[in-house]
C-alpha cells in the first residue's frame, strides 16, 4: 500500500526477466530461514508465467483465474480481492 505504481513496475519488470536467477539466489542465501517446504513452494515460482487473465471466482479457498487457454486455481492468496481490485 502507498508504493509508488511506476517504480513498482520497474521493478516487477526486472523480476521477470531474471525470475529464475533471482529465486535460485534466494532460496541458496534464505535470508528468511524458510524450512524445506517453504524453500520448495517458492523455487516452484519459477514455473510462473506471465498473461492476461480473467479472475472467474474468488472463495476463500481459491482463487480461479482464467487465460485463452485454461482455468488456473490459485491458493494462498492472503487479500480480499475487493481490496485489490476495486
Amino acid at each position: 500500500m502507498g508504493n509508488d505504481l511506476y517504480v513498482m513496475n520497474d521493478i516487477i519488470e526486472k523480476f521477470w526477466d531474471n525470475k529464475e536467477a533471482i529465486i535460485i539466489e534466494f532460496c541458496f542465501k534464505n535470508p528468511f530461514k524458510f524450512s524445506k517446504e517453504e524453500l520448495k513452494a517458492t523455487s516452484e515460482m519459477a514455473k510462473g508465467f506471465r498473461d492476461t487473465f480473467v479472475i472467474v471466482k474468488y472463495d476463500l479457498e481459491y482463487t480461479a483465474f482464467m487465460n485463452r487457454e485454461k482455468v488456473y486455481m490459485v491458493k494462498g492468496l492472503k487479500s480480499n480481492i475487493d481490496d485489490i481490485i476495486s
